[in-house]
C-alpha cells in the first residue's frame, strides 16, 4: 500500500517506515507489541511515556536475559553428567561477568556474553575463543547483537517496574482497563523472548577450552550437553588415570576391608592392581603431604578428586584409599585415634563425620623389629604371632588385654590384704594401659620392644597369679583358716620338736609377698600341727572333763543332803553338763 512507483526499492522503502515506526514509538504516539503497532489515546500516550522514563538499574537487563536463559530455557540447570563415567560435575553459572545462583570455588563455569554487556563489541569471536581457555577450560557463549531483543527485553524490565508501583486500588477503571492490557502484552512479550533467545542459543557462537565449537544440534540444552562434554573430555587430563570402572565401587570397597587373610589380599593387590596410574598418583599426593606436614583430610580428598584434573568417582577414590589401607600404607585417624581396620567401612561411607577424618601416611616399621615383637610374643605367650606390622600388633594387643582383664578379676581379693599379689597387679596393670592407650602399630611395637625387660617380669608374675587365683586359692585358704585355729595353742605348739617348725613355716607362707611355690607344702605342715594340737587338746580336755565330773559329784552330793527334789536338782546341774 505503500508502493509510489512500480520500481520503487521495497528493501530502502521498509526502512523507511521502519524508522517512521521507530520515531513514532519513541514519542509515545504508538506502541508495539512484536510485530503489531497500534496508536495510542491520549491516556495511553501518558502511560507510555511514563513507562518509558522508568529507570534500570545497571546490569538489570543483563540479569534478567540470564533468568531467562538459566531458568526458563535450561530449565536451571546446575549439574552436567558426563557420559563416559556417569558422575555429575557441578558448574557456575555467569552472564555478563554477572554470577547467577551460588557460585563456588573449583567448579566448571560457564559463560554468556550477550550485547547487554559493555565488552560486547571488544570480545568478539576470537576473544571469546582466547578467554575459555582462562581457568583451566571454561565454557563461552557469545550471543548475536540482535536490536529487536534488546529494545523487547528493556520494554519488559520497564513495564514490569512500572505495573508493581501502579498498584493503587483507587485508579479510574479507564486507567485499571490500561493497565491490564500492558500486563497482557507483556506477559507475550516474555514468552516472544524466551523463544527468540532459545533460538538464537541454538545457532550462536560456542568456545570451549581454547577452541571454537561446532555445536551439531539446534537444541540449547543439546548443544549445552555438548559443550560440557568437550570440556571434560579436554580439560580433566587425569580422568584416563581410571582405566576400569567399578560397577559397584561400594561393594567392592566392602570385599577389600573386610578380607579375613590381610596377607593374602595383599598378595593379590601387589599383583593384580587395575588402575596403578591412579593409585600412583593418590599415593604420590600422600607422601607429598606428609613430607610438608600438612594434613589431609577425608572431605577435601574427595572433593578434590572431583575437580580437575581429575574428575575421579568418590566411589572409585574409596575403593583406591581401601587398598591403600589393607596395604598398610596409610590410616585413619579421627579424634586424634587411630580408626581400627574393622570399623574402616563404616568411617570410610559416612559422609557426616568425613570432615573429621584424617588420612595419614604410614611411617614403615623396620621388618627387624616386627621379628623381634614376635619373638618376645613367644617368650610371653608361648605362641608365635602372625607376621606384618599390623598382624603382630592385633596379636599383642589381644594377649595384653587378656592379661588385663585377669589382673583386674584378681584385683578385689589382693586388696584385702588377706590375698597375695596386691603389688604385682598394681604394678602389672599400670604397665598395660601405658600400653593399651591408642597409637599406631609401628609405635606400638616400638614401645612394646622398649619395656621388654618388664614385660618378662610381668610374664612370671601372671603365670602364678593364674595359677594361685585358678587353682591353689582353695589350699591358701585352708592353710590360713588352720593357723588361725592354732594360734591360740601356739607357744605349746612351738614346744613340740615337730609342730614347732611346721608352724613357723606356715606363718612364713601366709607373710611371704609371694607364696606361689611354697604352697605344694601346706597340707603336709597342716597334718604335722594338727596331730600334735589334737593331742594337746585331748590331753587338755580329759583334765578339763574330770574337773568338771567331781564339781557335778560334789554338787551331788550338797543336794542330797539337802533334800533337793530331782527337778530341782537338774537345773542346777545342767550348766556343767553342757560344759
Amino acid at each position: 500500500l505503500c508502493l509510489d512507483q512500480i520500481d520503487c526499492d521495497r528493501l530502502a522503502l521498509r526502512r523507511k517506515i521502519e524508522e517512521s515506526l521507530g520515531r513514532l514509538e519513541n514519542i509515545s504516539l504508538i506502541s508495539r507489541n512484536g510485530d503489531l503497532y497500534s496508536f495510542l489515546t491520549n491516556e495511553e500516550r501518558d502511560i507510555a511515556k511514563e513507562i518509558g522514563q522508568v529507570e534500570l538499574a545497571s546490569g538489570e537487563d543483563s540479569r534478567q536475559l540470564g533468568e531467562i536463559i538459566f531458568t526458563e530455557i535450561y530449565k536451571d540447570q546446575r549439574k552436567h553428567r558426563y557420559s563416559v563415567n556417569k558422575m555429575d560435575f557441578e558448574f557456575n553459572r555467569r552472564i555478563d561477568g554477572f554470577p547467577h545462583g551460588h557460585q563456588k570455588d573449583g567448579l566448571l563455569t560457564l559463560n554468556i556474553l550477550s550485547p547487554f554487556s559493555d565488552d560486547y563489541e571488544v570480545m568478539d569471536r576470537g576473544r571469546c575463543v582466547l578467554k575459555s581457555g582462562d581457568n583451566g577450560g571454561e565454557v563461552w557463549i557469545r550471543l548475536s547483537n540482535d536490536a529487536n531483543l534488546g529494545k523487547e527485553l528493556q520494554t519488559y524490565l520497564k513495564a514490569t517496574k512500572y505495573l508493581t508501583r501502579k498498584t493503587d486500588g483507587t485508579l479510574p477503571e479507564s486507567t485499571k482497563r490500561i493497565l491490564a492490557e500492558i500486563a497482557a502484552e507483556n506477559q507475550g512479550r516474555y514468552g516472544r523472548l524466551v523463544l527468540a533467545v532459545e533460538a538464537m542459543l541454538g545457532s550462536t557462537d560456542y568456545c570451549v577450552a581454547g577452541q571454537g565449537l561446532k555445536i551439531k544440534t539446534g537444541n540449547p540444552l543439546e548443544a549445552l550437553s555438548e559443550s560440557f562434554e568437550y570440556l571434560i573430555q579436554n580439560t580433566f587430563i587425569k580422568m584416563g588415570y581410571l582405566k576400569r570402572l567399578l560397577p559397584e565401587p561400594m561393594k567392592e570397597l566392602h570385599a577389600v576391608l573386610k578380607a579375613n587373610d590381610i596377607s593374602k589380599e595383599t598378595l593379590q593387590l601387589q599383583a593384580g592392581e587395575s588402575n596403578p596410574d591412579a593409585l600412583a598418583d593418590l599415593r604420590n599426593q600422600l607422601d607429598l603431604s606428609a613430607q610438608k606436614s600438612v594434613p589431609v583430610v577425608l572431605h577435601d580428598l574427595l572433593e578434590r578428586r572431583s575437580l580437575r584434573p581429575y574428575g575421579w568417582v568418590e566411589g572409585e577414590v574409596l575403593v583406591l584409599l581401601g587398598r591403600l589401607l589393607i596395604l598398610g600404607e596409610i590410616q585413619l585417624v579421627m579424634d586424634n585415634a587411630v580408626i581400627p581396620m574393622d570399623k574402616a567401612y563404616e568411617a570410610l561411607t559416612n559422609t557426616s563425620k568425613r570432615r573429621k577424618i584424617l588420612i595419614k601416611k604410614r611411617i614403615v616399621t623396620n621388618p627387624k623389629l616386627i621379628q623381634d615383637a614376635r619373638k618376645l610374643g613367644n617368650d610371653l605367650f608361648k605362641e608365635m604371632g602372625p607376621d606384618g606390622e599390623d598382624a603382630i600388633s592385633t596379636f599383642l594387643r589381644s594377649k595384653f588385654l587378656e592379661w588385663q582383664s585377669d589382673l583386674n578379676s584378681y584385683q578385689p581379693l589382693a586388696q584385702t590384704g588377706t590375698y597375695p599379689g596386691k603389688q604385682e597387679i598394681k604394678d602389672g596393670l599400670i604397665l598395660l594401659g601405658t600400653l593399651l592407650v591408642d597409637q599406631e602399630s609401628g609405635k606400638f611395637i616400638e614401645r612394646v620392644l622398649a619395656v621388654r625387660k618388664d614385660l618378662e617380669d610381668l610374664a612370671d608374675n601372671h603365670q602364678n597369679l593364674f595359677d594361685f587365683y585358678t587353682h591353689t586359692k582353695p589350699t591358701w585358704e585352708k592353710l590360713r583358716s588352720q593357723y588361725e585355729v592354732f594360734k591360740p595353742n601356739k607357744s605349746d605348739l612351738e614346744k613340740d620338736a615337730t609342730a614347732g617348725p611346721a608352724l613357723r613355716r606356715m606363718e612364713e607362707i601366709l607373710r611371704a609377698p609371694a607364696p606361689y611355690g611354697m604352697l605344694k607344702d601346706a597340707e603336709t605342715l597342716i597334718g604335722k600341727v594338727s596331730g600334735v594340737n589334737n593331742t594337746l587338746l585331748q590331753a587338755i580336755r580329759a583334765e578339763a572333763q574330770n574337773e568338771i565330773e567331781a564339781k557335778v559329784a560334789s554338787l551331788s552330793d550338797d543336794l542330797k543332803l539337802a533334800g533337793a527334789t530331782d527337778s530341782f536338782a537338774n537345773n542346777l546341774k545342767k550348766p556343767l553338763a553342757d560344759l
